[in-house]
């Protein structure tokens, strides 16, 4: 699913011995693309499980094995199973709940059938509201199911081994919500970078006017559950009167230089987002898109449901030589999915 915002940038000017207007306009436009389809439920035993990925299980070995919960530091062999948005193996709290198998501790421990009441100690895969989870013990195999996650010799006081070592087969399947993507922006959908000269930097605060001081001119507020989270990017040619530009600052940050023709951004990422150079904020300020290429300005690498805001920051210098006219463009931004 990708949405795009597009914002139109106007600048205005006269002669600066005598004065400079800018003024930013901003139109919406809103695509929406289909979204790759959410993975199936897929563990396997092996020495490592990297996050996202979730460690179910820790077992003593690879078959005939004592287990320990997950988040235990005991045992080198992990129950591994492949990140599924929003995936854990808490057994408490909102969402969709399974118990899998119960264990008889947290750590040294047989297994059962979740079936059964003889243990106390329950191992269970949770996803959020809107997803699904289920599970069973049954012999031969786990027809009906995603993944023969593990198997057992008997339904209780059992070691518990890989899927194809004992009669007693445990299943399970789990997805995720439905993935979807929000996008929006906030305040203005038109900003004015006001009077320009070449002997200060100007910028636009939240009302959509010029300003003097470093602020941001709108948000961009986004949010996913999508497994691998989004990018945010920019489109769009630096400010433009006729044969005349104000200079895009360029793919690497720089420092803002009064009396030079600049047009640049810089991105906010004060939520768990990651702003990219050249939009590091703390870094000074970047402008690489084009008319026909786009810019990344953001990543998120884990889509946790959460709406993130990323405060935008608009600066125009001029030079001294800078031709009067009547500069603007259109920016687009567009958040997209990451698979």
């Amino acid at each position: 699913m990708t949405q795009l915002w597009r914002k139109i940038i106007k600048v205005t000017w006269l002669e600066w011995r005598v004065a400079l207007t800018a003024l930013l306009f901003v139109a919406l436009a809103l695509a929406i693309m289909p979204m790759q389809t959410e993975a199936t439920l897929n563990c396997s035993i092996a020495t490592t499980c990297t996050a996202p990925n979730l460690t179910w299980l820790r077992m003593e070995s690879s078959t005939n094995s004592h287990v320990a919960i997950g988040t235990s530091t005991d045992y080198g062999n992990l129950v591994c199973c492949d990140h599924i948005s929003t995936l854990t193996s808490t057994c408490s709290g909102s969402g969709v709940i399974n118990k899998i198998i119960n264990l008889s501790s947290t750590t040294n421990a047989h297994v059962e059938s979740s079936s059964l009441a003889n243990y106390s100690v329950p191992a269970c895969l949770r996803v959020a509201t809107g997803g699904y989870v289920s599970s069973t013990v049954q012999m031969t195999d786990c027809s009906g199911y995603e993944e023969t996650i593990a198997s057992m010799p008997s339904t209780t006081n059992a070691h518990m081994g890989g899927p194809s070592d004992y009669i007693y087969k445990i299943c399970a399947s789990a997805g995720a919500p439905p993935q979807a993507l929000t996008f929006n922006i906030y305040w203005n959908n038109s900003l004015s970078f006001g009077t320009l000269s070449p002997t200060k930097t100007r910028y636009i605060d939240s009302d959509g006017n010029g300003t003097d001081t470093n602020t941001s001119g709108n948000s961009l507020a986004v949010s996913t559950n999508a497994t691998y989270g989004y990018t945010i990017s920019v489109k769009g040619a630096t400010l433009t009167s006729g044969a005349n530009t104000i200079a895009a600052i360029g793919a690497s940050p720089a420092a803002l230089a009064i009396g030079t023709s600049q047009f640049g951004i810089a991105v906010d990422d004060s939520g768990t987002g990651a702003a990219l150079a050249p939009y590091i904020l703390a870094s000074g300020f970047g402008y690489a898109a084009t008319a026909s290429t786009t810019s990344n300005i953001v990543s998120v690498s884990v889509g946790n449901g959460v709406t993130e805001s990323y405060g935008i920051y608009y600066i125009a210098n001029i030079a001294p030589s800078t031709p009067p006219g009547n500069y603007s463009t259109v920016l687009t931004y567009v958040v997209t999915a990451n698979y």
